[in-house]
């Protein structure tokens, strides 16, 4: 149903030609006079005051949703009157009431947009949210905004004063997680049995290949780079947060994104004095108190699939070291640069030289005094006396191997590798 067009005619006023009580649906109006009145149609109707001719101090407004000639069907009892008895003479008449002026907008009220913006008060893929004037009524075509508190994780609901629905994407489907980011704007249009999500959520982006808050995307260069900053372990939050690397409004998604996918051992929050904190109720709340969170911080470090990554364990990230998490958690942190041997890393050596030397002497005795062998008379000979021969030894022993090198050095565990910053979608 569409918001209903107030029709209005100059001077429109007669009187009612015969009475009618509380429970009348119709009144009929002096003859011929019918005509100075609008002719209703389809959800546009005229109001139209009835006023007691005797005091002219009762009243009732009555909402006319047809008219023919003099016969004018009418709906009891609007803006707060009360259905009266009314009798042939009394004045009926198509006034100007404070209804029809409060449906007005003003100047003020215009520039502010309070009837069409909002700020969320539910939960996570429970929203809420209060307009002014309240919305009683669901109108097909009706377009709202909303101030996001939280962040949705899947299919949500939405409730705007008529009850809630469910919030859905332009082609019907629920929401999938990050539709909505908490400190950012959705804007959609009332469908009567759902809410469509016609802003350009962070869902509809990511589908279009678009970048969304929590990309990443790597350069070989450093220079700045708009709507991005950088992964290296400094801060972000509001204007008045003091943050190191980026401090306005616009670092809201990231801030929440960070504060919503990471514990605070990991991108801590802070003071806006950059004194370290417990986080509170919820990222919204935490950027509203002007705290600041240390962005995920990608300083020296390459990247590898978990795992699982939705799959079966392959195990091949068995017995690396895990810093942050573990090797099935997205964001976690395994491996090393730099590695030190121990001794139990260290290679076998096998010696393919010697193992053994052999030794193997021989002499000859000298033999002393007179021998029937002794030749030229003398008391002494030089031969080798009868009985006595040439001595051979023979023995062998191992050879222990000493190297200087006692370890300790650094093994190098990075790849050749390109270096250059990497950086996060705001």
């Amino acid at each position: 149903m569409a918001a209903p067009t107030y029709q209005f005619a100059n001077n429109a006023n007669t009187i009612l030609a015969a009475p009618i009580n509380t429970v009348a649906t119709s009144l009929q109006v002096s003859a011929g006079t019918g005509a100075i009145f609008p002719t209703p149609t389809a959800n546009q109707p005229f109001l139209l005051t009835l006023i007691d001719a005797a005091t002219q101090t009762v009243n009732e407004i009555v909402l006319v949703t047809q008219r023919a000639v003099d016969v004018l069907t009418i709906v009891r009892g609007q803006e707060g009157t009360i259905a009266k008895s009314w009798l042939g003479g009394d004045i009926c008449a198509n006034l100007v009431t404070a209804g029809t002026f409060q449906n007005m907008e003003q100047i003020p009220q215009a520039q502010a947009a309070a009837h069409n913006w909002a700020q969320d008060t539910g939960g996570v893929n429970s929203y809420v949210a209060a307009y002014s004037p309240t919305i009683t009524q669901r109108i097909q075509g009706m377009t709202l905004r909303m101030k996001i508190a939280n962040s949705n994780t899947g299919p949500s609901t939405l409730d705007i004063g008529a009850g809630p629905s469910p919030w859905v994407n332009p082609d019907g489907s629920d929401l999938g997680a990050g539709a909505l980011i908490a400190g950012g704007w959705a804007e959609f249009v009332d469908n009567v049995t759902n809410y469509q999500l016609i802003s350009s959520s962070q869902q509809a982006q990511s589908s279009a290949g678009a970048a969304t808050t929590g990309d990443f995307k790597w350069r070989p260069t450093s220079e700045t780079v708009a709507g991005w900053v950088v992964a290296n372990a400094t801060t972000i939050g509001n204007a008045a947060s003091n943050a190191t690397q980026l401090a306005s409004a616009v670092a809201a998604n990231l801030f929440a994104w960070h504060w919503n996918n990471f514990p605070n051992t990991q991108c801590p929050v802070f003071t806006s004095a950059g004194v370290p904190t417990t986080r509170g109720a919820n990222a919204a709340a935490d950027f509203a108190a002007n705290k600041q969170i240390q962005v995920y911080d990608k300083r020296g470090h390459g990247v590898i699939g978990v795992d699982t990554m939705g799959g079966s364990p392959t195990n091949r990230l068995a017995g690396v070291p895990v810093a942050i998490g573990s090797s099935t958690t997205p964001g976690s942190v395994l491996g090393e640069n730099v590695h030190t041997l121990t001794a139990g890393e260290a290679p076998t050596i096998t010696s393919n030289g010697v193992n053994f030397i052999s030794v193997t002497t021989t002499r000859s005795d000298i033999g002393l005094g007179n021998s029937p062998n002794t030749t030229g008379g003398g008391a002494f000979g030089f031969n080798t006396p009868a009985g006595f021969g040439a001595v051979t030894s023979t023995g062998s022993a191992a050879i222990a191997v000493t190297s200087n090198n006692t370890g300790g050095g650094a093994h190098n565990t990075v790849d050749l590798c390109d270096t250059g910053y990497w950086w996060i979608k705001l």
